[in-house]
C-alpha cells in the first residue's frame, strides 16, 4: 500500500511538470506588421500548440497562431517570422507571415524549437 501511495504521488508530480512544460510566457515582444511602421509591443503566452500574442496596449487585439498552421518558420536579422498556411486575422487584416523580435537569442530558439515539435 505505501508503494502504492509512493507511485500516486510521483506519478502527479510527472503529471505536474509535464503540464507546466506545454504552458510558456515571454515579456516584451514586438510584434512588426504590414499595416503600421511602429512595433505593436505586447507578451505572448504558449499553451500546448497555440501561440497567443497580447497587445499591452490593446489587448482586445490578442490573436493566436497555431503550432500547426505554421507552414515555415525562420529568424530573419533576429526577428522569429512564421510563415503560415492560413492567414489570421490581426487588426482588421489578414496576415500570411507573423513576424516577432523576441528579447533574446534563447527565446528566439525557444519560439522556433516549439514550432518544430508538432503534436
Amino acid at each position: 500500500m505505501k508503494h502504492l501511495k509512493l507511485f500516486a504521488l510521483g506519478l502527479a508530480v510527472f503529471a505536474i511538470c509535464a503540464w507546466a512544460a506545454d504552458k510558456w510566457e515571454v515579456k516584451s515582444v514586438k510584434y512588426y506588421t504590414t499595416i503600421s511602421a511602429e512595433p505593436i509591443t505586447g507578451h505572448i503566452t504558449v499553451i500546448d500548440d497555440k501561440l497567443v500574442f497580447v497587445d499591452d496596449t490593446h489587448p482586445d487585439m490578442t490573436f493566436t497562431v497555431t503550432r500547426t498552421g505554421v507552414k515555415e518558420t525562420r529568424i530573419d536579422n533576429g526577428r522569429v517570422v512564421f510563415v503560415l498556411s492560413e492567414p489570421v486575422m490581426i487588426r482588421d487584416a489578414q496576415q500570411a507571415n507573423v513576424v516577432f523580435m523576441l528579447p533574446d537569442d534563447k527565446t528566439r530558439e525557444d519560439v522556433v524549437t516549439w514550432v518544430k515539435v508538432k503534436k
